[in-house]
């Protein structure tokens, strides 16, 4: 009796909790791995030195191309002239680019005579701006010249209220304090209007948007109700909309672009080719190290990840730039078709085959929506595959035209968690620059005027920018270097910050891939190519899983 009441208490309990393993019941719960994955020291140094190569090049590109030089509003400029191009009833015809440069580059001098007058910059202004290039040069002549005007203009005040009857310390300090707030609005100034190269501007716009663009994935601001406007219209300007998903990624994707391709065609395209062909290498190791620890738990070495990536070298950097040349080519082939409506009578032809044009159209939608939602797969697919570009793109099309609310179910919860975690990791490396520079601060006093020198060295950061201009002219030879250094720390945390982003970006596509691959193919997720060199992650350190309650991934053949 007493074991009939046993068996019918252990039917009535049904299945325990405990025991349900929750990543098999809802597979979309292991994209919450990618945080950990993304935090891998060995992934984050290879998107480190990704990120220092590119900012190599960068630098390279904005001297040798210094004559490109990026005036503030440029870019609203040029949208501006667009958007009259495709309806010119809009509005009174603006101003070409290189007329609006000029007109900017005229405007930008009388601003900064203007500045320097009020300023109480006592020479003469022809004088002083004459002969000055529009960069560099020109902003450090006028940031020397205000420095040098209010030095002049703290010296009076302190002479004037030592000549007073009644010295009063306080009047002193309410003047000299005034002063200092005139000289740093001044210098703010000469900053918003300096104009700068190609690729300082994109770095500055690309932190800037990624920013917010986690801000608005991680408030679930999608901009659904935008989608209209996003993709055929005009948008608003930066300043006058609250940034959504889709807008910040219109932005990134197809606005900066074509504004860079546009007005600084030759300067991008080096930057462009540049930063492809070591995405392709240093991507492609990061997908590696990214496929194994998913697939295996474990993780290879950094030697390994770059062999891996050197073997697969050629097929990275060619499985996102194949389906654009196929787009290409069916383009041509359309336009090469339509040169028969300038003919007479073929003129007749041509339009009796329109609608192999609109299949032609079919087609290049379909590679481009394809390679869109799927971009992000073609790295991981090689990396987990071991394959070539053409099987990667057969199985990123597949996967993602194929299962399109998977796919944008799993790249979206990718995209708000990771939005979460970067705003995370952001606050805690603010957090500590803030902490670092107040308690250091501490320990140093101001300088002549009550100026504060150590503001001027190491200036407030921002969350997700570099921080404000150093001011050089109230530094010494050494507080300069030291300057330098600091700055460089600074630049480490935001290189550090910005590396998460892309380990994580790597990380997360290689599970949206496993997770895609076992809905279509019904793989396992521990299938994974593993080379038969003895140098590679080999099959016994995967078998040491299998003491730990797992199965051992599958090695196979290339």
């Amino acid at each position: 009796m007493d074991q009939r009441r046993n068996i019918m208490d252990e039917q009535s309990n049904g299945v325990q909790i405990e025991g349900v393993d929750w990543r098999e019941l809802f597979p979309a719960l292991r994209l919450f791995g990618a945080f950990r994955m993304a935090m891998q020291p060995t992934k984050l140094l290879l998107a480190m030195a990704f990120l220092l190569l590119v900012g190599c090049v960068g630098c390279v590109v904005d001297l040798a191309f210094s004559n490109h030089l990026v005036y503030p509003g440029e870019r609203a400029h040029l949208a501006h002239l667009l958007d009259h191009r495709r309806d010119p009833t809009s509005g009174e015809t603006p101003l070409g680019l290189s007329a609006w440069r000029r007109e900017v580059s005229q405007k930008m001098r009388e601003n900064v005579e203007e500045l320097l007058w009020q300023a109480g910059v006592k020479d003469d202004m022809e004088g002083l701006l004459e002969g000055r290039s529009e960069g560099r040069e020109l902003f450090a002549v006028a940031a020397s010249a205000v420095h040098e005007s209010f030095t002049q203009r703290y010296d009076e005040a302190v002479k004037e209220v030592e000549e007073a009857e009644s010295s009063d310390a306080a009047v002193l300090e309410k003047k000299l304090a005034a002063l200092r707030q005139q000289r740093r609005a001044a210098l703010a100034t000469l900053a918003a209007q300096r104009p700068r190269g190609i690729f300082a501007e994109t770095m500055a716009f690309e932190r800037a948007q990624i920013g917010e663009l986690a801000t608005a994935a991680a408030t679930f601001n999608l901009g659904l109700r935008q989608w209209p406007d996003v993709l055929s219209g005009p948008l608003p300007s930066e300043a006058d909309v609250t940034p959504s998903v889709l807008t910040v990624l219109r932005r990134l994707l197809v606005d900066h672009p074509r504004w860079l391709m546009q007005a600084h065609f030759w300067p991008a395209l080096v930057m462009t080719v540049a930063a492809v062909i070591l995405w392709a290498l240093f991507g492609g190791a990061m997908a590696r190290l990214a496929a194994v620890q998913a697939t295996c738990g474990t993780s290879c070495s950094l030697l390994e990840a770059l062999r891996f990536g050197g073997r697969k070298f050629l097929w990275m950097l060619l499985a996102p730039i194949m389906p654009l040349l196929f787009a290409l080519l069916v383009a041509l082939l359309l336009a090469l078709g339509g040169m028969l409506a300038n003919v007479w009578v073929l003129d007749m032809l041509a339009a009796l085959f329109y609608g192999v044009a609109l299949v032609g159209g079919l087609v290049i939608a379909l590679v481009v929506v394809g390679l869109l939602a799927g971009q992000n797969l073609l790295l991981p697919a090689i990396a987990v595959e071991g394959t070539d570009a053409f099987d990667a793109i057969s199985r990123i099309y597949n996967y993602a035209l194929g299962r399109p609310w998977r796919t944008i179910l799993y790249n979206g919860v990718a995209l708000i968690y990771g939005a979460v975690t970067y705003l995370f990791v952001a606050a805690l490396l603010f957090l500590a620059i803030i902490a670092a520079r107040s308690a250091v601060g501490w320990g140093h006093v101001t300088g002549a005027y009550g100026m504060p020198v150590f503001d001027a060295m190491v200036p407030p950061p921002t969350m997700h920018g570099d921080g404000g201009v150093i001011d050089w002219s109230l530094l010494g030879w050494s507080a300069k270097f030291a300057a330098v250094l600091v700055a460089g720390w600074h630049w480490l945390a935001l290189g550090l910050l910005l590396a998460f982003a892309i380990s994580f970006y790597v990380s997360a596509s290689t599970w949206v891939y496993l997770l895609l691959r076992r809905s279509a193919d019904a793989s396992d997720f521990d299938d994974v190519w593993l080379s038969d060199e003895p140098e590679q992650h080999s099959a016994p350190a995967v078998a040491s899983e299998s003491d730990q309650g797992t199965d051992p991934a599958p090695a196979a053949t290339e």
